[in-house]
């Protein structure tokens, strides 16, 4: 514990245990030793928990804390404690603690704001480049890259002792890919040529600096009758996503360099999702089978507050593991409401802690399958989130101040469940291992997808 926070503790708990027996510094060991489970509570309930905690303590006629007066300051005293508590200990620290990466997404237009940068520094042990080191802005002209934003990305991360996801080498239809590549009239041949050419400059350029890459961002078709999006590479190229990563293997420093497909409405195998997922699933596992080499998936996870699919996503992780694949959640924010929608009843503290129960749920799915390597948030403070205003997404609000999310997940890596339990007394479910398959029940349920494959998987004739 840090000097200032003792001090506070002893100035505040004074009056508690300075009773017949005068000042007694055990008293004040004894309060936050054998009463901090408290803290685990919420509300009211943390109050009673405390209150309770105390009268046994004060009655304990061998204790240090006999006969001290009970009043208000003791429960002005555990606040300040758990606050000082909770701004000591870093997020980053407690996922470190677990075997997990937790990240952010970290903005290149915004490192001067030296609160942001404080919170990032902190909190985060992994960075995603928010958009510097996109295809589109690593080389604007088809003749001339500019590293610089990313680098800067890079330099900061290095400072902190963070790792970097890199993110992303292609996409499959998107104005990320540059604006000269998009609207150029390329055969089919250079467009193979400037896909490997970008993946092997950028591969090289980085090495080691970054530890996985998104070597293929968002691919899967939305259309329930396609697999893969038509767009930039298909069907031009039917098998680029093979060649994309064929070329990644080839071009990375360290075969430790992790290479991974990333995609959205693809975290559950239940409900809205499962079809996509699905398909997703089903593209990988083709590619293990042809010894296509691919790392890892990345779950995006833009959801919201009435977001009930954790146990479908926790499914969908294991399955993948199954498979020896390694899952990242790469993009999570939990909004009000879906992107698209207005937040009908506002924000305020309902709203809070409904979003801090999704955000600890999730994590608990990460910490409970052995797969789950990353937990990444799609920034850090609600004044820089790429959602419409209104939504309050990420952990810190617009004053940079925690919200209910970041108590939330301490507490779910410091194995106290309270936020994830209270997540699924809501939607009214039990954890996935109790839960039927709800594959009945989704709009995808007339998916097969085997007359899909046939025209897009075991084609090799482009390598």
């Amino acid at each position: 514990m840090a000097l200032w926070s003792w001090f506070l503790l002893h100035v505040l708990l004074y009056p508690l245990c300075a009773g017949a027996t005068g000042y007694n510094e055990n008293c004040i060991f004894e309060v936050f030793s054998e009463c901090k489970r408290c803290s685990f509570d919420y509300g009211a309930d943390r109050y009673y928990c405390l209150k309770k905690c105390l009268n046994i303590l004060n009655k304990d006629m061998d204790g240090p804390c006999n006969n001290f007066y009970e009043n208000k300051y003791v429960y002005d005293a555990f606040d300040t404690y758990n606050s000082n508590l909770q701004q000591e200990t870093a997020l980053r620290t407690l996922a470190k603690h677990c075997g997990l990466y937790f990240g952010m997404a970290l903005n290149y237009g915004k490192l001067h704001d030296q609160k942001y940068m404080n919170i990032a520094s902190k909190q985060f042990s992994s960075i995603t480049a928010e958009n510097a080191c996109k295809w589109s802005y690593l080389q604007p002209k088809k003749d001339f890259r500019n590293y610089e934003a990313c680098d800067k990305i890079i330099r900061e991360s290095v400072k902190h002792d963070q790792v970097v996801r890199g993110h992303a080498l292609s996409w499959a239809r998107s104005t990320q890919n540059p604006k000269w590549f998009t609207e150029g009239n390329f055969t089919k041949e250079e467009t193979i040529g400037i896909l490997k050419d970008h993946i092997d400059d950028v591969l090289r350029y980085y090495g080691t600096n970054v530890y996985v890459w998104d070597v293929v961002n968002e691919p899967i078709s939305d259309t329930n009758n396609k697999v893969l999006k038509v767009g930039h590479w298909y069907p031009k190229i039917k098998n680029y996503i093979d060649i994309a990563f064929i070329q990644a293997a080839k071009s990375r420093k360290h075969p430790n360099i992790k290479l991974f497909i990333n995609d959205y409405n693809v975290a559950s195998s239940r409900g809205y999702t499962a079809k996509k997922a699905q398909k997703l699933y089903d593209l990988v596992v083709d590619m293990k089978q042809r010894g296509i080499p691919i790392d890892g998936v990345g779950f995006q996870l833009h959801v919201d507050i009435n977001y009930s699919l954790v146990d479908g996503v926790k499914a969908n992780i294991e399955r993948f593991g199954n498979i020896g694949v390694d899952v990242h959640m790469t993009e999570i924010d939990v909004g009000c409401a879906p992107r698209e929608s207005k937040c009908a009843s506002g924000w305020g503290e309902k709203q809070e802690q409904m979003q801090a129960e999704v955000y600890a749920a999730l994590m608990r799915v990460c910490l409970d399958t052995d797969a789950c390597k990353s937990y990444t948030i799609w920034g850090a403070v609600d004044k820089y989130t790429w959602i419409q205003a209104g939504h309050n997404p990420l952990l810190y609000d617009k004053k940079y101040q925690p919200k209910l999310a970041v108590k939330a997940l301490m507490d779910t890596l410091s194995d106290n469940n309270v936020w994830v339990n209270r997540y699924y007394q809501r939607i009214n479910r039990k954890p996935v291992a109790d839960v039927l398959d709800e594959i009945s029940s989704s709009p995808w349920n007339d998916f097969h997808g085997v007359e899909q494959h046939e025209n897009i998987f075991g084609m090799e004739d482009e390598l």
